[in-house]
């Protein structure tokens, strides 16, 4: 008899990793991003008993329930990886699997695309996160930068080789995903990419030669798709996004602190009270998802929420931006220099991205917050030895060491 992986069964044996880990683990986690997430984690929960309290929110609990225990699944194991990865070596590996998951996917994504001279659209894996063509292209994004920068902390040239043509890969399925909102961020990911790169004269060079190629030579599809949308020509799509954020807005006047918790842009009766006035009964089905990281938090936590959110995110990226200062201080926490770079567009990635797409609590976008809290863990017990081996060694023979 098989067993499926399912997320939880995968949960399962990653938490009975944890038990047979001999104390091999992170003892202290609580670092700032950690705090806040756990804040945000407490507060989703205090939204969720607010709407089973509240009989106009009431209707949808099950839902927010249900969504509720989802998000705290990743959440979960959000906090197991920082406790499990605890050294260099570790963190290399962590990145390389979820880089290379979804480079793999982006090769075979781009071959597809080749194949049908762009006339068609690429999607992500079927029943995932991801499946929509747009989370693909978002994914893509946060990854794009991990895909690029892990070249200076890899030896195995199979490994190499599989990064190298993971990157272009990547850049042209964003592009056949016909995404407006991840084709804005794969141009704000490769101006990240080539501000932090060594060589930042060629990689500018590259990324204007790369969009004129772009415009050169894109399908009639893709170039009808993008040009309308740059002259202002809203199609349904652009126009129900606008009308999902104008009902969210309309609807957190009501519920400024808490929202709506989970669940609540597929509740009919709040969409019925809330809905901007030219909808039809009938068309409410069409104001499907918050279309929206941000408009989704604000709608499901409320102000409150969504402060706890930008927080975390602006923590993370002003974090890595000093570890970043201090290693090249530091000859001896240089390594960390291209995993900053990475993580640090990774997340822009996913903030401008996520501005056109409903996926807040994305499991991607928490990796990366695992992966900056582990770097602050590692940064901060590896200055404490050496100033423990400064303060017990003698000048003499620290110097070659330190060196």
């Amino acid at each position: 008899m098989s067993w499926p992986l399912t997320s939880t069964s995968l949960s399962g044996l990653a938490l009975l990793g944890l038990l047979f880990s001999h104390g091999k683990t992170n003892r202290s986690i609580f670092v700032r991003e950690t705090v806040i997430l756990l804040v945000f984690w407490i507060w989703c929960g205090v939204v969720l008993l607010y709407c089973h309290e509240t009989p106009e929110l009431s209707g949808h609990f099950q839902e927010a329930a249900s969504r509720f225990v989802e998000v705290s699944k990743i959440l979960l194991m959000t906090y197991v990886a920082i406790l499990l990865v605890t050294s260099r070596d570790k963190l290399r590996w962590l990145v390389l699997v979820v880089a290379l998951s979804l480079g793999i996917r982006a090769i075979i994504a781009a071959n597809f695309g080749l194949a049908t001279g762009g006339q068609s659209r690429v999607y992500g894996p079927p029943d995932s996160f991801i499946a929509e063509n747009n989370a693909f292209g978002l994914a893509l994004n946060m990854v794009l930068p991990m895909l690029f920068f892990l070249r200076w902390d890899m030896s195995n040239r199979y490994i190499l080789w599989l990064l190298r043509i993971s990157v272009p890969a990547s850049i042209l399925s964003v592009i056949l995903t016909y995404s407006r909102g991840d084709l804005l961020g794969l141009c704000v990911v490769l101006l990240g990419i080539a501000l932090r790169s060594r060589r930042k004269l060629v990689s500018v060079s590259l990324l204007g030669a790369c969009i004129f190629l772009v415009l050169t030579f894109a399908p009639g599809r893709w170039m009808d798709r993008m040009s309308n949308f740059a002259e202002g020509n809203l199609d349904r799509s652009a126009q129900e996004r606008l009308d999902t954020w104008q009902f969210t807005l309309d609807f957190v006047k009501a519920y400024p602190v808490t929202g709506g918790g989970f669940g609540v842009f597929e509740d009919v009766s709040v969409k019925r009270q809330y809905a901007p006035p030219h909808y039809a009964s009938e068309e409410l089905y069409a104001l499907t998802g918050p279309h929206s990281i941000y408009f989704q938090v604000l709608g499901e936590q409320g102000a409150i929420g969504l402060v706890l959110f930008l927080s975390l995110m602006g923590s993370c990226l002003l974090t890595l931006r000093g570890l970043s200062k201090r290693a090249r201080r530091n000859p001896v926490m240089a390594w960390m220099i291209p995993y900053c770079n990475m993580l640090e567009v990774g997340i822009l990635g996913f903030a401008v991205s996520g501005a056109t797409l409903g996926l807040a609590y994305f499991d991607l976008y928490f990796t990366l917050v695992a992966c900056t809290s582990v770097m602050v863990i590692i940064y901060k017990r590896e200055v404490a030895a050496a100033e423990k081996l400064r303060e017990f060694t003698p000048v003499a023979e620290l110097e070659p060491i330190l060196s």
